[in-house]
């Protein structure tokens, strides 16, 4: 991790910009892009209410990418990635 010369405390640093990951992203995009606010959460609560079905929902990853994005995010942000979590949890 990066030093901040301001105060020295380390600064998370982004994921590269990989081609895969960049593919991904516009598949997503393609996908999910022109849907509403309230479209996209119905979708991530049925996917997830499935994962939970399958034994595949894991909070321990869920709480590891919480943690992982809140660094990047300003105060208003981390109260909305908050909300969609407590939802789907």
């Amino acid at each position: 991790m990066a030093k901040s010369i301001k105060n020295g405390a380390k600064k998370p640093q982004a994921p590269s910009d990989s081609p895969e990951l960049r593919k991904n992203v516009d598949e997503l995009m393609q996908k999910y892009g022109g849907r509403s606010e309230s479209e996209l959460m119905s979708e991530l609560k049925k996917v997830t209410d499935q994962q939970k079905r399958s034994g595949q929902f894991s909070e321990a990853e869920l709480s590891a990418a919480e943690n992982s994005i809140l660094p990047y995010l300003n105060e208003e942000q981390q109260g909305k990635l908050r909300q969609i979590l407590d939802a789907i949890r």
